[in-house]
């Protein structure tokens, strides 16, 4: 055999040397790159096969046309081609919570400026002073209350105090209603209460319920919207009560129904036949629960989405 010649030798060396400086590059770099690739092209097949099986397309420009599109339904287009457009979802959810929480606005505006001052400002004594007065006005308009009906005494101290005003004021609200509306509070008789005459009368079916706290983020630490419920059983004609009904939602007022019980009389009871095999209602009984809602802040926190993590190729 004959011998390399040298100029094949160097060759051969150089080659080797490329070779051995060239592993690391592609155990290091390329190799991490091309599992890469492999799992990126993986991942999108599996997208492919999904939106195969949904009702997205799959062309990118069709893609591009309903993102614009469903921009346009969350931002709206006003202001984009000089006319009035129309508002998006954003901003028609921002006109929703401005409505649902400003029930009480005005007033707190009023007395205390803005929501912050009311909430860090708002002191034992004005609660007690708004107290005394629901109190002396209810018992004016036949509206008698106990300890139950708040589900604490005028002593108590437990509770945020600016919340307190706020049910005060969510009870003064729907039996002011009442009261406009013709209706008549049903008396509890599973207790008496003494009056300041010294004598003692069955309470009213009025009872303030736990404020419910809702929350963006199960880990945030002050609620986003808290809701004031009241439970009350009105008696009356159905008419009155339908009215009653309509005046809890107007632009200044909003005080919605969540719960609704009614009950009427039998017709046997009032000596009535139905005509024509139809029955009249007149006056009922109806069971409620109606809210006021209450915004701590100005701005809601920043939804937190999972972010999805890559599993490392052969994990």
């Amino acid at each position: 055999m004959r011998p390399w010649p040298q100029a094949h030798k160097n060759l051969a060396a150089v080659l080797l040397l490329t070779l051995v400086a060239l592993l690391p590059v592609y155990l290091l770099v390329l190799r991490p790159k091309a599992q890469n690739v492999l799992a990126l092209e993986g991942q999108l097949t599996e997208i492919k096969d999904k939106l195969k099986g949904s009702t997205w397309p799959l062309n990118a420009e069709n893609l591009a046309t309903l993102l614009a599109e469903n921009t346009k339904k969350l931002k709206g287009t006003k202001g984009e081609r000089g006319d009035k457009g129309y508002d998006g979802i954003e901003e028609k959810a921002g006109q929703v919570l401005a409505l649902a929480t400003g029930t009480f606005k005005k007033r707190i505006a009023d007395n205390y400026g803005n929501t912050t001052t009311f909430m860090e400002e708002s002191g034992w004594l004005d609660y007690q002073s708004d107290f005394s007065d629901l109190e002396t006005w209810l018992r004016g308009n036949a509206v008698t209350i106990s300890e139950k009906t708040f589900g604490i005494s005028q002593d108590t101290a437990d509770a945020e105090t600016y919340q307190l005003l706020l049910h005060i004021w969510t009870v003064r609200e729907l039996v002011e209603l009442t009261v406009a509306h013709n209706l008549a509070l049903a008396k509890d008789p599973s207790n008496a209460v003494p009056t300041p005459e010294g004598k003692t009368e069955l309470p009213s079916k009025l009872r303030v319920l736990p404020v419910v706290a809702y929350a963006v983020n199960p880990e945030d630490k002050s609620p986003y919207l808290l809701e004031f419920p009241v439970r009350l059983t009105l008696r009356g004609t159905l008419p009155d009560f339908l009215a009653f009904v309509a005046d809890l939602q107007t632009a200044e007022r909003f005080l919605p129904i969540s719960r609704v019980e009614i009950a009427t009389e039998h017709p046997r009871i009032r000596g009535e036949r139905p005509e024509d095999g139809v029955l009249t209602v007149k006056n009922i009984e109806a069971t409620i629960v109606c809210s006021s809602f209450f915004r701590p802040g100005d701005r809601a926190p920043e939804i937190q989405r999972r972010q999805k993590t890559q599993v490392p190729p052969g994990a």
